[in-house]
């Protein structure tokens, strides 16, 4: 009885204050609605059988879908998938049991509903109902690495690369700021749109060692997962999916010198490449959109890969055998979506030449994305 009344009491209470708290004392800023104490520790959505038996739903609505193992969000009167493949479990980590078992078969209680601030009749589990406050995620610093037994639709937001992570029972989705709808671009001599910057730079290059506009280094295919971070850890297990579902770059000394085992050409074709990284409408260029580019250059080196439109910079490299981070402020080395064989092709300039070639995948180089 008593957890009855609590329950109920706590019910009562959230339905008439617009400030809640979960895992700490007091909401400190008069902006949040819901906010959740720091610990290695995600929220769980709430689970549906299928987004598309879900009516009446108003934008901004979290789930996770059980029909294809996805986090889905409501945006625009459209469900936005926020997970990058359809790998997805309902399996319990702990248990190894059916999680649609503990869900209660996933049947819906519509009068199950917790509403923050003014209480209406917005469907929804949780509804916050402020207009002038927002919830905060909890956050975790790399959850991907520190919550030991993510659930199946479990989201929080990631401190240490500034990025959203979701996970949908097998692997982590991660949305960053390559993921915002504004995209900075600059329109080149061949016509075509590009990104003003790498991926992960903050800034617009203002020379060609200007480390703020270095940006992130990416092996090639993978996804924005905290791997391109310049710093992230070195790992030698090959992984045998599309997403590790770790951060670490992985370094490979046997042939053919590919993170992934076996290999994916697929990942990085087009917009709707599985693991395209660039942001919505944007993808990775074609070797010969780069070569369309760098024949515009005044000169064929840094100084006119600098000069030109796209203030390309000499990012340097990470080995593909270590992770070693390498020749930084003396070259500058951009992936392309083109594959030959079991290697990748890639534009290379330092202070003398600017050349095209090929090489092997679990190299980390920087990404300039185009516009589809």
């Amino acid at each position: 009885m008593k957890n009855i009344f609590t329950l109920i009491f706590a019910l009562f209470s959230a339905s008439v204050f617009s400030q809640v708290a979960i895992g700490k004392t007091v909401v400190a800023s008069p902006s949040v609605s819901l906010d959740f104490g720091t610990g290695n520790r995600g929220m769980i959505l709430p689970w549906v059988t299928s987004t598309a038996s879900v009516t009446g739903v108003v934008n901004g609505t979290m789930v996770y879908d059980l029909t294809d193992k996805k986090v889905k969000v409501k945006y625009d009167a459209t469900w936005k998938d926020l997970s990058v493949n359809t790998q997805g479990t309902t399996v319990d980590p702990l248990t190894s049991i059916d999680g649609v078992a503990i869900q209660n078969a996933a049947t819906e209680n519509t009068l199950a509903k917790l509403a923050i601030g003014t209480l209406s009749a917005t469907p929804g589990i949780l509804v916050l109902e402020d207009t002038n406050k927002a919830m905060v995620l909890p956050k975790v610093d790399t959850p991907h690495l520190n919550i030991i037994n993510p659930a199946p639709g479990m989201i929080a937001y990631d401190t240490f690369n500034k990025q959203l992570a979701v996970y949908n029972g097998t692997v982590w989705s991660f949305w960053g700021k390559e993921n915002v709808s504004t995209v900075p671009t600059v329109t080149t001599g061949t016509g075509r749109v590009w990104m003003d910057r790498n991926l992960g730079a903050t800034q617009v290059a203002t020379s060609t060692t200007d480390a703020a506009s270095y940006g992130d280094l990416y092996q090639w295919g993978r996804l924005t997962d905290a791997h391109q971070i310049r710093t992230s850890p070195v790992s030698t297990t090959l992984s045998s999916t599309d997403v590790p579902g770790n951060g670490n770059f992985i370094a490979s000394t046997t042939t053919p010198n590919d993170w992934r085992s076996p290999q994916n050409i697929n990942l990085w074709q087009g917009v709707s490449g599985a693991n395209n990284p660039c942001p919505s409408g944007f993808r990775i260029p074609t070797v010969a959109e780069f070569q369309a580019e760098s024949a515009l250059f005044t000169t064929q080196n840094a100084a006119g890969a600098f000069n030109s439109p796209l203030k390309l910079t000499t990012a340097g490299y990470r080995v593909y055998n270590n992770g070693v981070l390498n020749e930084v402020g003396s070259v500058g080395v951009y992936w392309t979506s083109t594959t030959n064989g079991t290697s990748s092709a890639y534009t290379y300039f330092n202070t003398s030449n600017s050349v095209s070639s090929n090489t092997v995948r679990a190299y980390g180089f920087s990404i300039r994305c185009i516009k589809n």
